[in-house]
């Protein structure tokens, strides 16, 4: 049975490595180590822009990552979050071991090790471990506007799915990832952006022009300033489009439930509840529930997950 699988950070098992990276069991990191794990020549890169007009090369670094470390306990204070700085040199570290690699240029081998991350923690995720033919397409940030897109170009390089599991997304105004999508030139553009991206500057080297560059900015800026009801209302009208689309092309489907305030959306629907599963997950604080993860808890739960949705689906 082929089974497709849609999901955000939930089903792509995100951050279920990190404490076996840093070698704590107890763990708590919030978004993932892609956020975290931040490269001296970004940090440089960043300063030299504003950087005062007599400063020696050999204080570059230094001052840089000074620079840097006030805005990390600035991004704590306006978003009263648990934010850690995660040494880069120890995930390089720990990738150059998994896969016996000698080191190389320290920013190649920083992305080679994101790369490496992020499809070892997939492999990991609960869809991947489901006894059936599984491709699982969840992103972190993902939305289910992204899903219908997903989903037809899914079906446009291997035909239609047997079934196809539609896992909830997270919806906070707070939330910093955003799903954008505009048309330009008869050209339709779809991009999930973090913050981060508000920062950077047009490169020649992109694979679209400046223009494009300038609206994923504007769409961007436009969304971050939409109202908690005016995310759930987008969210509930690209829920039910995804549902018009699988019911029209007689695709079978079923709603997986991972955070109990995500139930909104499909509530109307029949739906796997994990939450006792990834429950175990979560550190709860007093201003969100769902933003930080205990690694080596989520990790753990993965193979009870999949054996759970497996006789769920059969059932």
């Amino acid at each position: 049975m082929k089974v497709l699988v849609l999901g955000d950070c939930a089903t792509n098992c995100n951050n279920c490595l990190a404490h076996k990276i840093y070698n704590n069991t107890d763990l708590e990191i919030e978004r993932s180590l892609w956020y975290h794990v931040v490269s001296k020549r970004d940090i440089i890169k960043k300063f030299l822009k504003n950087k005062p007009e007599s400063l020696h090369v050999y204080d570059l670094e230094y001052y840089a990552t000074q620079a840097y470390m006030k805005e990390v306990e600035q991004i704590k204070n306006n978003y009263d979050v648990k934010y850690k700085n995660y040494n880069e040199k120890t995930f390089i570290n720990w990738f150059l071991k998994e896969t016996k690699r000698q080191p190389s240029e320290h920013n190649q081998d920083l992305l080679l090790a994101k790369q490496y991350l992020y499809q070892q923690e997939l492999n990991k995720s609960w869809p991947n471990l489901l006894p059936f033919d599984v491709t699982n397409l969840s992103i972190a940030s993902n939305h289910y506007g992204n899903y219908i897109i997903q989903i037809i170009d899914y079906i446009e390089k291997f035909g239609k799915p047997d079934c196809v599991l539609l896992c909830d997304m997270y919806t906070p105004q707070r939330h910093q990832g955003r799903w954008i999508h505009f048309k330009y030139k008869n050209k339709r553009h779809s991009y999930i952006l973090f913050d981060r991206y508000l920062k950077k500057t047009y490169a020649s080297d992109l694979p679209y022009s400046k223009k494009v560059f300038e609206l994923k900015q504007k769409h961007y800026k436009k969304q971050k300033n939409f109202t908690q009801n005016s995310i759930d209302r987008r969210a509930i009208r690209y829920c039910k489009l995804l549902e018009n689309f699988l019911n029209k092309n007689s695709i079978k489907y079923r709603f997986v439930l991972s955070r109990h305030d995500e139930r909104k959306f499909f509530s109307h629907n029949e739906y796997i509840d994990i939450t006792s599963f990834t429950n175990q997950w979560y550190v709860k604080n007093d201003n969100e529930i769902y933003s930080i993860e205990n690694s080596s808890r989520k990790l753990e739960t993965q193979q009870k997950i999949a054996q759970y949705v497996t006789d769920c689906i059969r059932n």
